[in-house]
This record gives structure tokens, C-alpha cells and sequence, in this order.
């Protein structure tokens, strides 16, 4: 499936709202989880009480886990924030430019994110981050773009039905 070069159907004005509520909570909720209660150490400890109580623990294994933790949700708040976007510009515009407007908006809003972090007491904002999150942006955009999402939803709807 190629990205077209017109809009696919245009949106009535509750479609579009509803469409940029949706991107607009999203990122809220990015910047919620940018606050110092989601701080690397923190979070590193809830890693440390959940293993210990497994019996597993072991600081190297803590460190590694919340590191790998930490960056796929970066990747993963992201990726859902730049296929809400695509959403919300591919009624309006072509899709190679609401593809395009996705990353972009995307990435913007990483680099917001990651200054913001920066002013916190026990938050740093980090350039990789940004690009991190940037990729995970274009990855969801792209993803919903080439219909990716719903044919993986159409497969997993048809194999409930069989079994």
C-alpha cells in the first residue's frame, strides 16, 4: 500500500476534535510520567522491591533492566503519540505530508519534553532521548500510515474467532 497523495476522506468537525483530543491526552500523559515520581532511581527501586520479592535481585540485573524499561517506554509512549498524530492529520492532509507533520510534531514535542525534564529536581533531559523518542514517533506514523496496526488487529480479531 503506497501513501497517496490526497487525503483519504475529509472529517466532519467532531471527527477531527475528536481525533486531536486524543493526540492532546497522549502527550499529556508523556508529560505526566516526565515528572519526578517517574525518575530513573525511582523507578530503578520499584525494579529492586519487585525482584527482591522474587528473590533475584542483583544490582547489575536492576541497573540493566531499568535501563532497558526506561527506554522502550520512551520508544513505545512515542511511537503511540506519532500514530495518534498521523491520525489526526491524514483526514486533513495528504498522507505523505501527514506522515511528515507526525514525525515532525512528534519530535517537537520529545524535545519540549526533554527540557522540561531538565528543570527537575531528580530529571535530565537527554538528546538521545529526544531522538529515541523521535524514531518511536515516525515508527507509529509510518505504521499506521501503511496500515500496519490494522491488519495486525484484523489477524488478532480473526484468531479469536477460530479458537
Amino acid at each position: 500500500m503506497a501513501l497517496g497523495s490526497a487525503p483519504r476522506t475529509t472529517a466532519g468537525p467532531r471527527e477531527k476534535l475528536a481525533r486531536w483530543a486524543a493526540a492532546a491526552l497522549w502527550f499529556a500523559f508523556i508529560l505526566f510520567l516526565s515528572r519526578d515520581s517517574f525518575a530513573s532511581a525511582r523507578t530503578e527501586a520499584w525494579l529492586a522491591r519487585f525482584l527482591a520479592w522474587w528473590g533475584i535481585y542483583d544490582e547489575t540485573l536492576v541497573e540493566r533492566l531499568n535501563f532497558i524499561v526506561r527506554k522502550s517506554a520512551h520508544f513505545v509512549e512515542y511511537a503511540i503519540f506519532g500514530a495518534l498524530l498521523y491520525q489526526a492529520w491524514e483526514r486533513t492532509w495528504p498522507a505523505r505530508r501527514a506522515l511528515a507533520a507526525a514525525v515532525f510534531l512528534a519530535a517537537l514535542g520529545a524535545g519540549c519534553d526533554e527540557i522540561g525534564q531538565s528543570h527537575h529536581a531528580w530529571r535530565t533531559g537527554a538528546v538521545r532521548d529526544v531522538a529515541l523518542d523521535a524514531v518511536g514517533g515516525a515508527v507509529g506514523a509510518f505504521a499506521v500510515a501503511r496500515g500496519w496496526v490494522m491488519r495486525l488487529y484484523a489477524r488478532v480479531a480473526a484468531a479469536r474467532v477460530r479458537g
